[in-house]
């Protein structure tokens, strides 16, 4: 197997561990402050700690796969790659929310009337969403269908590409330093653009992120380790420190688990599931929109035999299960009835009858 044909089985395989982390994230990204401390720690280490990196590995593939093939200078071609964008990611998201908005709309007017409420209005709903901020930034600073912060984003990146592309040509390893300094001190929306940033360094300049994840492997390893559990520590005591220390780990532990992954995948003991590996967009919009909070809430809640930390703790794995098999269960459902409108939502991610929609 090349490096090439590893690394790209080796992001085929990532794609479904990277989306069931954002959605172990999204249960238990609160659980840091219980005054449960098994539960506590476990979600300090976990959602707050080692899923924290698979947004940011997201934004490395789309950066490194964006600028593929583009080594000089061609407008034309990177015009055309954004046009493609808008197709596999602007639509995607515009209708995704649109439908959160739909879904949101008569589920809350259901409870509502169970509990013998006014349901809203229309009017009365966009008001609380702030119109089409809906789209946007209706719920401290998220869109309504609230994981797909991550497409909006990119999208920015993927339209400031042509600056992007010239900022790396220009300052070339100091470009990537910079970035990784503003990212440190600063995080949030710079987290995001220095790893977009990156996988296009690398693919502009013919690197690869098996190479790179290769580099002082052992070093990598055990710092990440070690930053791990030191969240632990800084998570209570220091939250300035914490944060610093979080996307240093974010950085560090990128490189660690496509390291550990690539290495699986060349060994024989992982292979690509493509089924898991294409479900991974859907679940990752599909998720936040009543599956994860609401169903899959109520259906442990009124199952598991367990009260007080052990039912958190139980929670915190069994849930995340139960929604990801509900989004799964949804896509092959919409694959067989709706394949169309699937193609759509995903983008074309996902293949029927090996026809991309």
């Amino acid at each position: 197997m090349t490096d090439k044909e590893l690394e790209s089985k080796t992001i085929d395989w990532l794609r479904f561990p990277m989306a069931f982390a954002v959605v172990l994230l999204h249960t238990g990204s609160q659980g840091g402050n219980s005054n449960y401390p098994i539960y506590s720690t476990l979600c300090i280490l976990l959602p707050n700690g080692l899923c924290r990196i698979a947004v940011p590995m997201f934004f490395l593939f789309s950066g490194y796969l964006f600028f593929r093939g583009i080594n000089k200078w061609d407008l034309r071609l990177i015009i055309n790659k954004i046009s493609k964008r808008f197709k596999t990611l602007l639509l995607p998201y515009l209708l995704w929310n649109l439908l959160a908005a739909v879904l949101l709309f008569n589920y809350d007017n259901f409870r509502y009337k169970l509990n013998g409420l006014m349901p809203l209005s229309i009017k009365e709903a966009l008001c609380r969403w702030q119109g089409i901020r809906l789209f946007w930034d209706c719920y401290d600073g998220l869109p309504i269908d609230y994981p797909l912060w991550f497409v909006r984003n990119l999208f920015i990146f993927i339209l400031c590409t042509p600056i992007i592309f010239l900022f790396i040509k220009y300052l070339k390893t100091w470009a990537i330093i910079l970035l990784l300094i503003l990212d440190l001190l600063f995080g949030s929306f710079l987290e995001g653009l220095f790893f977009f940033t990156l996988g296009g360094f690398l693919s502009i300049n013919g690197k690869s992120i098996i190479s790179l994840s290769n580099t002082h492997t052992r070093t990598v390893l055990i710092g990440s380790l070690i930053l791990l559990l030191l969240l632990s520590i800084f998570y209570r005591h220091n939250l300035t420190a914490y944060g610093l220390l979080r996307r240093l780990f974010v950085v560090t532990g990128s490189f660690a688990i496509f390291h550990l992954a690539s290495k699986g995948i060349e060994t024989n003991k992982l292979r690509v599931n493509k089924l898991l590996s294409k479900s991974s967009f859907f679940i990752f919009a599909a998720h936040g929109i009543i599956i994860l909070h609401d169903i899959s809430h109520y259906i442990i809640y009124h199952t598991l035999p367990l009260k007080g930390e052990a039912y958190h703790c139980v929670d915190l794995f069994v849930r995340p299960c139960l929604a990801v098999s509900i989004c799964i269960a949804l896509l092959l459902i919409m694959e067989k009835l709706i394949p169309k409108t699937l193609g759509l939502l995903t983008g074309g991610r996902v293949f029927i009858s090996n026809h991309p929609y």
